[in-house]
């Protein structure tokens, strides 16, 4: 993750996180933006894979949706 709250496009972490198929799903929801599209493939797998680990990633998240504006 970037300071400003947002993770630059990583096509082996998407495949490694199995997140390509929707980061291709949010790519044109994006306006083919891959710094946003990338963003929404983190948080989404942070909050689906890391259920355990909610508490320490609370304000990871909390930075990206205020980037995301969501």
């Amino acid at each position: 993750m970037k300071v400003a709250g947002y993770w630059e496009y990583n096509y082996d972490m998407l495949v490694g996180l199995q997140m390509w198929d929707y980061y291709q799903i949010q790519l044109p929801k994006s306006g083919n933006n891959q710094k946003i599209a990338m963003t929404f493939a983190m948080v989404k797998a942070l909050e689906t894979q890391y259920p355990n680990e909610q508490e320490e990633l609370k304000l990871v998240i909390q930075k990206a949706k205020r980037f995301l504006k969501i």
